[in-house]
């Protein structure tokens, strides 16, 4: 197994290359509010190997796009996804107990990244079943620090809700 420090030097500042700043920006998300979200570009593909946990790295691998997972206070949880998979968005957690703001449900950061963009409060699933903790129907820690009761929420999973059974069936659980 390949040994990759995953941890940065605290001097260490996130980049983003240009295209991924392009493909970024085609999904509306500025390329400061990226930062500020701490995604990154990883231009290592030993680096980018241990991410994933695989043992060989390999040339194609890099140079790809990271997305930190941050826990409801905004703090990065030190687990990088490389495809977008759930995570709280910076300024997401001002709004946490606020019931007269809709919070919007979608899968993944790009796109909560992408909503927060244009001034939605959105919370990026990890699936469609990512809203609750495996083998219970309890809340997942993505939405337990959410105040839903008397709250609007915009469960908006991807467009194969109308093709594919099993996600129009974890919206209706979830809702």
């Amino acid at each position: 197994m390949v040994k990759v420090r995953t941890r940065r030097k605290k001097s260490w500042k996130p980049e983003i290359s240009k295209a991924h700043v392009k493909e970024l920006e085609r999904s509306a998300i500025p390329e400061e509010m990226a930062l500020e979200a701490g995604i990154y570009t990883e231009p290592n593909p030993s680096r980018v190997a241990a991410l994933l946990d695989w043992s060989k790295p390999q040339d194609w691998m890099a140079p790809a796009l990271c997305f930190p997972y941050r826990d409801l206070d905004g703090q990065p949880l030190h687990y990088d996804r490389l495809a977008p998979d759930g995570s709280l968005i910076p300024g997401v957690e001002e709004d946490a107990d606020d019931e007269d703001v809709d919070l919007w449900l979608t899968e993944g950061e790009k796109k909560a990244l992408s909503a927060a963009a244009a001034g939605l409060c959105c919370v990026g699933l990890p699936g469609v079943w990512g809203w609750k903790e495996a083998g219970s129907e309890s809340l997942g820690w993505l939405l337990a620090g959410f105040k839903l009761l008397n709250r609007r929420c915009v469960i908006c999973f991807d467009s194969d809700a109308y093709t594919n059974p099993q996600v129009m069936f974890a919206a209706k659980r979830l809702s």
